[in-house]
């Protein structure tokens, strides 16, 4: 149940493009199963599936100390 109910917010999300709002204290933290099931399965199957949940880094033009703040550069405000 848990899991569809992911997938739900993961297609909202895509949808319509609007940053969630979560209650104070919401925390994000899917299982492993979680992530490849409702993610990056949906994420290797169509090109343009993105979540706001879910920060998208380019890894090729960053160096590795500086992807902690590569990872929570407009997703700030999600706290």
């Amino acid at each position: 149940m848990r899991m569809e109910a992911m997938r739900k917010v993961c297609r909202y999300m895509q949808k319509d493009h609007e940053v969630l709002k979560l209650p104070p204290g919401f925390r994000f933290h899917p299982t492993d199963q979680e992530l490849i099931i409702s993610y990056l399965s949906e994420k290797v199957l169509d090109n343009q599936f993105s979540s706001i949940a879910i920060a998208e880094v380019d890894l090729n033009s960053c160096e590795p100390w500086e992807l902690p703040s590569e990872s929570l550069k407009n997703h700030l405000n999600s706290f």
